[in-house]
């Protein structure tokens, strides 16, 4: 659904957080809407946890606004915003079962007054968790406390729900189980989630919108799609998932702001490809990148893996396999090429041996062109 069709459910302008002389955030813009996620990703130290915990009224704010279903809300304590917080760990009463947990959300005491309250019961059946009401956390496995955790989060029915790295040491099936869990509340209820991450793939595939953040500021907004195809700096394209970066000219420009168009020359291949709008002001030099799905690689056995490797032997589409490396559902195969080591994304098959010249091919319809002096941090 677009963006224009749902209700604005968290507005945040301009915030700033500082400690002493050092800035946490600075300016940051945040928009989320009714039954979406907003994925918040950037390094460590990058302001992502300070963002979450202004939002919740734990940090107090040098600068900037929030609003809550229009309402300024900036100044009010946590209790009093309509939001709730999950945090790393799953943070559970040890001593109290799986229904009392729930219901300290609620201010409610006593096993008895817990199970048979008709909103934790309803929240227990969204997230899985009928039938556990008498366990302790300790006879949880760990999916279940974070279901727990997010249970007593989501039993107030706050407007907003922030998650501050929720998956962590998740296995894979866990984590697929407790996105999917999310979605589902999301859909149910309407509630606007703010989801804080440092795992990339966590990012890509559990929210509806992406934010980057960087030192305290945001360097990109979208959707996960966008970002990761279009990433307006090669930091964020390299918080995003494997990159590689050829250094090539550009022949020729087309187009305008947000539709520009490059002709270049990369691996063999002249052709056209899509380019950030700062190369109509520079455009002599740019670095194209290349995610490792838009590379494919053949062996050609130009050369024996036992002759010593020449420089003159890589050039234009021929590259050297280095290293093939197995991923259990694809190969990952590193080339050195002229213009620098590549990775690219291999079905499974035949083992190519290392040492050996590779003929690449390149698909330029699926890259995507900087600027050369958009350097890499």
């Amino acid at each position: 659904m677009e963006q224009a069709q749902l209700s604005r459910v968290l507005q945040a302008r301009g915030l700033t957080r500082r400690i002493g002389e050092r800035t946490i955030i600075e300016g940051v813009d945040v928009d989320v809407f009714a039954g979406q996620s907003l994925c918040v990703v950037g390094p460590s130290g990058s302001g992502k946890s300070t963002l979450l915990r202004a939002l919740a009224g734990l940090d107090e704010l040098h600068a900037g606004q929030i609003l809550l279903d229009g309402q300024d809300v900036t100044r009010r304590p946590p209790h009093q915003r309509g939001v709730a917080m999950v945090f790393q760990d799953a943070d559970l009463f040890g001593d109290l079962d799986v229904a009392e947990n729930i219901g300290f959300g609620l201010g409610l005491r006593g096993p008895e007054t817990s199970r048979h309250d008709e909103r934790v019961q309803v929240t227990m059946l969204r997230l899985g968790l009928a039938g556990l009401e008498r366990r302790l956390p300790h006879q949880l496995s760990g999916g279940q406390r974070r279901r727990v955790s997010l249970a007593r989060a989501l039993v107030s029915r706050p407007r907003v729900l922030l998650l501050d790295e929720p998956m962590a040491a998740l296995e894979d099936r866990m984590r697929l189980d407790f996105t999917r869990q999310l979605r589902r509340v999301r859909q149910r209820t309407g509630t606007a989630m703010v989801h804080v991450t440092h795992d990339q793939s966590e990012a890509l595939g559990s929210g509806d919108r992406l934010l980057v953040l960087s030192r305290g500021k945001v360097l990109q907004q979208g959707t996960p799609q966008q970002v990761h195809a279009r990433p307006v700096t090669a930091e964020v394209a390299a918080l995003l998932g494997r990159s590689n970066f050829l250094e090539v000219g550009v022949e020729e420009l087309r187009g305008g702001q947000g539709a520009v168009r490059a002709r270049v020359r990369a691996l063999g291949v002249c052709g056209w490809v899509d380019a950030h709008d700062a190369l109509l002001d520079r455009p002599q030099r740019a670095r194209l990148l290349v995610r490792p799905h838009a590379l494919s690689v053949e062996s050609r056995q130009l050369r024996s893996a036992a002759r010593a490797w020449r420089t003159d032997e890589v050039y234009d589409d021929v590259g050297l396999l280095q290293q093939e490396i197995f991923q259990g559902d694809h190969l990952l195969h590193v080339v050195e090429t002229e213009r620098g080591t590549v990775a690219v994304r291999s079905p499974l098959g035949k083992p190519l041996e290392e040492g050996r010249t590779v003929r690449l091919q390149l698909d330029l319809d699926e890259c995507w062109l900087l600027p050369a002096d958009d350097v890499l941090r």
